[in-house]
């Protein structure tokens, strides 16, 4: 335990040391503490990227649905918006997020503008043979929208993350190519620590 131990202060050291020119990153404590939490036997997800910034409110959310089903598409133009009941049905969906993924409220909240952005973004896919409105959500019936929403974040996450560790890879081999002094050992423990990181992440 140790190794997790050190890994963490080291992590926490490196959040400190901030300067004009650097502020401190929480990459290494991030990677150190969820490296100790699996250790410890407890599941650790990555955070989901909302790339839509400024949703940061119940309302905010519904707003951000419906505006975008006006304008994108035209059956939508007039879509009637039950306010009261549509406030009730996010503040259900954030809380189930929020239970799901043992999440704070403000990351739930993150995970719930990821899931309509996605069944906005792939609408087609779903398939609907009625006129939708901010209720698919919250809806037990409808359990199935928010589950192949997740399913196409989880697929677009996986698909990025082994980019990532090609990219890694096709890097530190280019470098080892370059390096007449680094042997095969060397590009072993090298990549055996890039795999490690891979698994961790």
């Amino acid at each position: 335990m140790e190794k997790y131990y050190s890994a963490i202060k080291k992590g926490l050291a490196q959040t400190e040391q901030t300067s004009i020119f650097n502020t401190g990153s929480d990459y290494d404590l991030i990677k150190a503490c969820v490296s100790f939490l699996k250790e410890k036997g407890y599941g650790v997800k990555e955070p989901v990227e909302c790339v839509v910034k400024d949703v940061d409110t119940i309302d905010k959310l519904i707003g951000y649905f419906y505006d975008r089903l006006r304008s994108e598409r035209p059956e939508y133009r007039s879509v009637y918006v039950h306010e009261a009941r549509d406030r009730m049905i996010a503040k259900r969906f954030i809380m189930k997020q929020k239970e799901l993924s043992g999440l704070s409220e403000k990351a739930a909240l993150k995970e719930c503008v990821e899931i309509v952005k996605t069944v906005l973004d792939h609408y087609d896919e779903f398939h609907f043979k009625f006129q939708v409105n901010f209720s698919v959500f919250g809806n037990d019936k409808l359990g199935w929208v928010t589950d192949r929403a997740i399913e196409i974040i989880n697929k677009k996450y996986k698909a990025k993350r082994e980019d990532d560790y090609q990219k890694q890879l096709d890097s530190v081999i280019a470098h080892a190519a370059k390096d007449e002094t680094f042997g095969y050992d060397d590009l072993d423990a090298l990549l055996e620590k890039l795999e490690e990181e891979n698994k961790d992440g």
